[in-house]
């Protein structure tokens, strides 16, 4: 089944929840009076022009500040949530917090950590537990591609890392970042060793903020 194709609406509300929470609460303001501007112009026209800009902007005048106000409260609640998983995964019980997580959850783990180290950070969703690329991270100009892996007894093989590598290529990515809570295969770790690529396994992101710490600069291979 092919993915469901987003909306206009879906786009914009996703727009708005990437950003900090306060933005969305400042877009709202700024769409209430710039649609309202808009519609009182053109409000006292006959023209069929001004006609449909002025009903188009009455109904955006409310329509886009709602929307911006829902993007507001998901990046509330989603910052909150990543902080929430960041401490547990940071605690003295971090191994168990981290391998009671779902994968989406330490995917927004991974997100925060990197997030915390100063890099601008899009979670791309690459797919599900099997993902592509899981988050794409900027920072000094240079993109960085970061791919999670969330089993407890799944081992990495060397498929994965060729992978990112290409991946790396296709997007002319800087460096790359495989994450897993298991472990990596002997091979993936010959592989990576002579790439811009960091490996990190279940040893490393017990303590979640070793794990932003060791992108990129410090390769785990």
């Amino acid at each position: 089944m092919g993915r469901k194709r987003s909306s206009a609406v879906d786009d914009l509300l996703a727009i708005v929840a990437w950003f900090p929470w306060w933005v969305g609460m400042a877009s709202e303001v700024a769409a209430w009076f710039g649609f309202g501007l808009v519609a009182t112009s053109y409000s006292g026209s006959t023209k069929p022009v001004h006609v449909v800009l002025a009903t188009c902007a009455g109904l955006a005048r409310w329509g886009v500040p709602v929307l911006c106000l829902v993007g507001a409260l998901v990046s509330m609640l989603g910052r909150r949530k990543r902080a929430c998983l960041l401490a547990a995964a940071s605690s003295g019980d971090g191994d168990n917090a981290i391998a009671g997580m779902s994968w989406a959850e330490f995917e927004l783990l991974v997100g925060e950590s990197v997030r915390s180290r100063g890099y601008t950070v899009k979670e791309t969703g690459g797919g599900g537990a099997d993902g592509g690329v899981d988050l794409v991270a900027w920072r000094d100009g240079r993109t960085t591609l970061v791919q999670c892996k969330h089993w407890k007894t799944y081992r990495v093989g060397v498929s994965v890392v060729r992978e990112m590598l290409g991946l790396m290529a296709a997007r002319s990515a800087a460096e790359g970042c495989v994450i897993t809570s298991g472990r990596f295969a002997t091979e993936a770790r010959r592989f990576a060793a002579g790439h811009a690529l960091s490996l990190i396994d279940g040893d490393s992101i017990a303590e979640a903020a070793q794990c932003s710490r060791r992108l990129p600069a410090e390769p785990v291979v």
